[in-house]
């Protein structure tokens, strides 16, 4: 399982690198066009399509697995610190689980909706007539690699391998809060 751990650390590194490069391409792209929007009158054509439509599903779907790895995902944990151990390990697998099915068939449609947008060559009404296709491929690999990180995580919360992190990561927040 230590494998498993490694490779998919190294893919959510890759996709988190290829995102915050994203991220900062955006947003060099972005000023160049507020720049010369303002200055010059002349806009960069297609800026609201492009980063709307692939920049930003690279950068949000290519990182939440990412996220995942690194607990930061928004977690509401107020009733959780008073159950016992195996409590705990219970309701993490469970909702693990529900989020595992939810992801996987979220996945799956996506997917089918891409491959049948690339057979019909659905193309964005703007200027540029770029295809969609892309996007959505774009969106199944971050949601690909999400399902990953969940069954991964929940296989290590089975095997009690995160637990022991994670409480020394909660006592470490706790007592930097304090």
């Amino acid at each position: 399982m230590g494998a498993i751990n490694r490779w998919l650390d190294r893919l959510d590194n890759f996709f988190g690198y290829i995102s915050a490069a994203v991220l900062f391409i955006m947003m060099i792209w972005i000023f160049i066009d507020v720049i010369l929007r303002t200055a010059f009158h002349s806009p960069i054509t297609g800026t609201l399509e492009i980063t709307g439509e692939y920049l930003m599903p690279i950068i949000v779907y290519f990182a939440i697995s990412y996220t995942q790895k690194h607990k930061g995902h928004v977690n509401v944990d107020l009733l959780e610190q008073k159950f016992p151990k195996k409590f705990k390990i219970i309701t993490r697998i469970f909702s693990n689980l529900c989020a595992l099915f939810i992801y996987l068939l979220l996945g799956i449609n996506n997917f089918q909706q891409a491959l049948e947008s690339f057979v019909t060559d659905t193309r964005s009404s703007s200027l540029l007539n770029y295809p969609l296709g892309p996007a959505l491929v774009i969106i199944s690999i971050g949601i690909l690699l999400f399902t990953l990180r969940i069954l991964v995580d929940s296989i290590n919360i089975l095997r009690d391998k995160n637990e022991t992190q994670e409480d020394e990561l909660s006592q470490e927040s706790n007592t930097v809060a304090n």
